[in-house]
This record gives C-alpha cells, sequence and structure tokens, in this order.
C-alpha cells in the first residue's frame, strides 16, 4: 500500500495480515487503535512473512491500542513473522511501551506495536520486531556468565564449555544450581 489513507470507525481490526509479505509505505492510518492484527493458524514453517511500515503516521481515537497486534502463536504452534516499523510516527493515544514480563502473554514493544499469545515458557520465538533498524523482539536473554570474551545465557552452558583451567565468571547475583562438572574440571 502506498501513500494510502485508512480510515476506520470500528473498535475492530481495520485489517488483517493472514498470509504472505505486506509493505505500507507513506500511508496515513486514522485508527480506533487496533490497526492490523497480523495472525494466521499454518505459518509454522519455512519463511517468515515480512509486514513493513515505512514513513507512515498513526492517529488513534482509542486510548492504549497498539496498532499492530502481532500474535506469535496459534495453540502449539509458533507462527513466524518478520515486523518492520522504520520512519513511522505516532500519536498520544498509543501505549507506552512495558517491560518484560515473562508472565503476561501481552506485550507492548512499542506504542505501534504488542506481540499476542506469547508463550512465555519458550525459549525462542518465530517473530522478530525491527524498529528503525534496532532489533527490539525477541529480547535476548542477559548472559549469567562468561569464560574470558565469551559470554553464555546459562551457567549450564558456561561449565560445559569450559576446559581446564578457564574460569568461570557469574555475572548475575542470583542462586544457582550447581550443573554435574565435567570430568576434565
Amino acid at each position: 500500500f502506498d501513500g494510502c489513507t485508512f480510515n476506520q470507525e470500528s473498535t475492530d481490526y481495520n485489517m488483517w495480515c493472514y498470509s504472505g509479505n505486506v509493505t505500507y509505505t507513506g500511508c496515513t492510518v486514522n485508527c480506533n487503535g487496533k490497526f492490523v492484527n497480523v495472525y494466521n493458524e499454518g505459518n509454522d514453517g519455512g519463511t517468515p512473512w515480512e509486514i513493513k511500515a515505512e514513513g507512515c503516521t498513526f492517529n488513534s481515537t482509542k486510548v492504549n491500542k497498539a496498532a499492530f497486534n502481532v500474535k506469535e502463536t496459534c495453540g502449539a504452534k509458533m507462527l513466524k513473522y518478520n515486523v518492520v516499523i522504520s520512519n513511522c510516527t505516532a500519536n498520544e493515544n498509543f501505549p507506552a511501551a512495558t517491560e518484560f514480563d515473562e508472565t503476561n502473554t501481552l506485550w507492548v514493544i512499542d506504542p505501534l506495536v504488542q506481540v499476542d499469545d506469547r508463550n512465555p515458557s519458550a525459549t525462542e520465538s518465530g517473530i522478530t520486531v525491527t524498529l528503525d533498524g534496532n532489533k527490539v523482539y525477541p529480547v535476548a536473554k542477559p548472559a549469567v556468565a562468561k569464560i574470558g570474551d565469551i559470554e553464555y545465557e546459562t551457567l549450564a552452558e558456561a561449565v560445559t564449555a569450559a576446559e581446564a583451567g578457564n574460569t568461570v565468571e557469574i555475572l548475575v547475583a542470583d542462586t544457582y544450581k550447581i550443573p554435574d562438572l565435567p570430568k576434565h574440571i
């Protein structure tokens, strides 16, 4: 969609991106908060579909509803989408970004994008969100240990990688169960 104006008056989504790639370039979106629902029931393999918004203006009459609602799962299926937002503006009615909470299934990443139906226990995501060139979702887990300059997400990974004479430095204060040590340590 190039240079289009979308006027939405209902409280439901204006569009559904159900399959394939969609690009919005230089569009003006006048909505009731929820502009696009990015969702499907079958893209759980293969190449992720790409949803792009470039140089668009988003105006909402409804408070605290993100323009792009991206579903991460459909039942047990992990959906695959790359959402790329660049040089877009949003009025003050869109929600503020929220902190990552491993128990919540709705995460507002940016006033324009929220990830819904998250699987909080998943170790990976089929969804990526890039805002103005910065990958913001999924959020990389902080390293908890390192050997030299190499960082590890878990103490077990660091211990497994350790060789005789290495020092495993713990980076995050926490209580850890010491993993089984390899014979060479």
